[in-house]
């Protein structure tokens, strides 16, 4: 199990810990959980997350509300103790188990969630807000999406003329963009 999910799972235990209760941080690190469930899952950044949907829905949401069995009941669940100071290093990977299953099971109902048409839709997505100017004007040129997003510091986009011509466009602080055009490129 990764540290990290292990780390906010430990910091979701502690929001509902007797005398440290906070139902913001207790929401905002369920909500953390999903997104990092997802991410790992589904092998996509934490921003794509973001914008997938089920059925016009938030998958982040479907996931939170195929936890709540969970957390709604840590007493009953792992054992949780309601007045005492709970044993961290005993629950911590319980919950982050029990919580994976949970997910795992919901997604699982839905073996078809994520075909490479729907990833490179949802990319499409991301790229056209990301690059609102660029995009249009490569696309009025008989440019096809191709790729994009990168991390939220470096994103890109990559698009395909029907020529075979590749141009990659990232942002630049002193030009806007920059375009990288790759010749000849084809899918062979």
């Amino acid at each position: 199990m990764d540290d990290k999910f292990l780390e906010l799972s430990k910091q979701y235990l502690q929001s509902n810990a007797c005398g440290m209760w906070d139902g913001a941080l207790k929401a905002n690190t369920h909500r953390q959980l999903c997104v990092l469930f997802l991410a790992n899952k589904l092998q996509v950044s934490r921003p794509i997350v973001e914008f997938l949907e089920i059925d016009d829905k938030p998958i982040i949401s479907s996931i939170r509300e195929a936890t709540l069995s969970l957390t709604d009941n840590l007493d009953d669940e792992i054992g949780f103790p309601l007045e005492t100071a709970p044993n961290y290093k005993k629950l911590t990977p319980m919950f982050a188990g029990k919580f994976k299953k949970l997910a795992n099971d919901w997604l699982d109902d839905r073996t078809d969630l994520m075909s490479d048409y729907t990833l490179k839709n949802i990319v499409n997505k991301i790229c056209k807000r990301k690059f609102e100017f660029v995009y249009p004007a490569l696309e009025s040129y008989g440019f096809e999406f191709v790729g994009g997003v990168g991390d939220g510091e470096n994103p890109y986009l990559t698009m395909k003329s029907k020529l075979g011509q590749v141009v990659t466009v990232k942002p630049n602080m002193y030009f806007g963009c920059s375009f990288i055009l790759d010749k000849g490129i084809n899918d062979d």
